[in-house]
């Protein structure tokens, strides 16, 4: 008797099946935290890809541009991170990515350990000696703002500002306080400021937060952007139990925006107020 052959099964095009293993991916792994060390991140049209590997294995990450304005801070080479993110799998070319929704430190230890590496660093040069410190302008006829453009500080500022010295002109120099571009902005504004040469101090400001949300005050390239001002610098970054080495590094430390300490009282001096008309210019926008 003659054996039947079976019905042939009808075969999956590479397409059919990639696309089920999508679905089963993106049904399975909607939320999940990852663990790892980032490498090979880059930007490319607004979006911030990277690698999150451990010593057995890697995976692609991907923080699209929406969500990276939001985050706190950038993912940079050899930081150990948790990764919050959903499993996504692109089935034309068959690859798994992570993409990002929050990013977390691997134990903020380990961050406190660098920054404080930094510091002893920076306290070796001298940065924060306090025969460093330049003393601040008595009346200043001009003062910069280094902050966000919106949002309340940049209101509260104006009027501590304006109800001591009522005639003092006011730059703001635009700049991004929090975020994947907060590092970048805030150097070219520092700079922008310096090379202007339009102010008498210089008010680096924004409105508290997190340590995660005040690292961009940590970082070297903000410090040594503040050290090399020509004009004092006086930094108010808000309600936090932490004191950036921003803070440290400054002329001038006020713990909130608004705090008055930092200038004279009206009336105690003599002679007249600056000359400069009242109001506030805008020196650019945020990089």
């Amino acid at each position: 008797m003659a054996v039947q052959p079976q019905d042939a099964i009808k075969p999956l095009t590479v397409l059919e099946l990639n696309t089920r293993i999508h679905d089963l991916l993106a049904a399975r792994f909607q939320s999940v935290v990852v663990k790892g060390e980032v490498s090979g991140m880059t930007l490319r049209g607004g979006h911030v890809w990277f690698t999150l590997k451990d010593a057995a294995a890697a995976v692609g990450a991907v923080i699209f541009s929406s969500t990276a304005r939001r985050l706190p801070f950038l993912p940079e080479n050899g930081q150990e991170l948790l990764v919050t993110c959903q499993v996504d799998y692109h089935a034309q070319y068959g690859r798994v990515n992570l993409v990002v929704s929050r990013l977390d430190y691997d134990g903020a230890g380990k961050l406190r350990a660098a920054i404080e590496q930094l510091k002893r660093r920076l306290e070796a040069e001298g940065a924060f000696k306090p025969e460093r410190k330049r003393p601040l302008p008595f009346l200043p006829r001009c003062i910069a703002l280094i902050t966000s453009p919106s949002g309340a500080v940049i209101h509260d500022l104006q009027q501590t500002i304006w109800e001591r010295f009522p005639n003092t002109r006011l730059a703001l120099y635009p700049a991004r306080v929090q975020g994947m571009a907060s590092q970048r902005s805030l150097v070219a504004a520092l700079r922008q400021c310096d090379e202007d040469q339009l102010a008498d101090v210089v008010i680096v400001a924004r409105g508290g937060g997190s340590f995660e949300e005040l690292m961009a005050f940590n970082q070297e390239a903000v410090v040594r952007a503040i050290q090399a001002m020509r004009i004092p610098v006086v930094t108010a970054l808000g309600h936090t139990s932490d004191r950036t080495l921003a803070d440290l590094v400054a002329d001038r430390e006020a713990r909130t925006p608004t705090r008055k300490s930092w200038c004279p009282k009206r009336g105690t001096c003599s002679g007249s107020s600056a000359s400069a008309p009242s109001g506030c210019s805008e020196r650019g926008s945020p990089p």
